[in-house]
């Protein structure tokens, strides 16, 4: 698999998570890039995700439907994410 960014290599972490988890990626960013997620998404296929428009590698998660996203998550929906994805 691509490396996280230069240097950065998390994968066997990502292969041992056994718990739902929702990827949460800025446009813009240069540290997770979209080669990046589809790797995940290929490993893990149950994974949710989500792409912050405009953002870059860390989107602040202020606006009320990016916290909705993470809301929905957390309480089990995906209704939100499917919508923002």
């Amino acid at each position: 698999p691509p490396p996280f960014s230069p240097g950065l290599s998390f994968w066997n972490a990502w292969y041992r998570v056994r718990c739902p988890v929702l990827l949460v990626r800025g446009e813009r960013s240069r540290i997770f890039p979209s080669e990046v997620l589809d790797t995940m998404l290929d490993v893990k296929p149950d994974t949710r995700h989500v792409e912050i428009r405009g953002a870059g590698h860390a989107p602040s998660l202020m606006a009320p439907d990016q916290i909705a996203i993470i809301a929905n998550f957390l309480a089990g929906s995906t209704e939100e994410v499917r919508r923002a994805a």
